[in-house]
């Protein structure tokens, strides 16, 4: 029975290294969420330069 809730236990705190690798694209798709490196949305939009004193990043 030990065994057994050992086995589960184990299965479950594995789970996460098991799970497949998110697709890698090849090319920039409009319109298509960009994921990081865990498959979670990143949220990049509204970009730009910013200056102040006039100096820019």
């Amino acid at each position: 029975m030990k065994s057994s809730l050992l086995a589960i236990l184990a299965l479950g705190f594995a789970q996460p290294l098991l799970a497949a690798e998110p697709e890698k694209l090849s090319a920039f798709e409009p319109g298509a969420w960009w994921l990081d490196h865990n498959g979670k949305h990143i949220s990049a939009h509204g970009g730009g330069i910013l200056c102040h004193q006039g100096h820019c990043a």
